[in-house]
């Protein structure tokens, strides 16, 4: 998390902890086609900006 409470990615090359979640919900009552509808607000906090992600390859 950062310092304002955020979730942040470090780009630090020691990989990322597993995480397992469990949710009380049965996956026919979730629209992946209208994520932001049956979804949005409850994986993460509603955003009033986009993310962005970036991935970068270096090829010698």
């Amino acid at each position: 998390m950062s310092s304002s409470g955020e979730p942040e990615l470090l780009c630090n090359n020691r990989g990322v902890e597993f995480s397992e979640a469990y949710a009380d919900v049965e996956l026919r009552e979730l629209d992946l086609y209208k994520p932001d509808e049956s979804v949005g607000g409850k994986l993460v906090p509603r955003k009033k900006d986009g993310v962005l992600a970036v991935q970068v390859y270096i090829i010698n």
